[in-house]
């Protein structure tokens, strides 16, 4: 179903943007 594809992108695309905030915040470290 689409709906669950797009449950699942919309998961992928929280850790990707979580992993993202983690990596930026130690390259201002």
């Amino acid at each position: 179903p689409i709906a669950e594809v797009v449950e699942a992108s919309i998961e992928d695309y929280e850790e990707s943007m979580v992993a993202c905030a983690e990596a930026a915040k130690l390259w201002m470290q």
